[in-house]
């Protein structure tokens, strides 16, 4: 039985038909598109302006409770007491000395993004920015004629 190392000939047919590359790529450099690298930028900004404050500032989150059982095993439950935003725990974990922020960063400065918009306005306005980052993206994209 010979393996397909030892042919030379199904060797290289395995190795080029498993090797997932677009025709004319050099090995050496990495693949991009022509719009790859601005979509990437659209959806990076995105996220850092709209998405993420969003997010971290207005979505509540279920936080587990760790309970142990009498068997000493340590059970996870999800209570309506524990639901709250991802800031919301931050502060809980800040009164208790157990997270340190980057220079420049501090509590209260995130707290004030959070509350310069309610939950409702910053939900409609995150909608409206993702619809607009799609359409924008789509307007961008080159369409393939089939």
């Amino acid at each position: 039985q010979a393996s397909l190392s030892s042919d030379p000939l199904k060797r290289w047919v395995r190795q080029t038909l498993t090797v997932n590359t677009p025709l004319r790529h050099d090995l050496n450099q990495p693949a991009s598109t022509k719009h790859g690298a601005v979509h990437a930028q659209i959806i990076n900004a995105f996220y850092q302006t709209v998405f993420n404050p969003w997010l971290n500032g207005h979505r509540p989150c279920l936080f587990a409770t760790e309970i142990t059982s009498p068997k000493g095993k340590i059970v996870k439950r999800y209570r309506h007491a524990d639901v709250k935003t991802p800031l919301a725990c931050l502060a809980q974990l800040s009164a208790q000395v157990l997270v340190r922020f980057k220079a420049g960063v501090t509590l209260h400065a995130l707290q004030a993004q959070a509350d310069a918009q309610s939950d409702l306005a910053a939900a409609q306005a995150m909608q409206q920015a993702k619809a607009a980052l799609f359409a924008q993206c789509n307007t961008a994209a080159p369409r393939r004629r089939a």
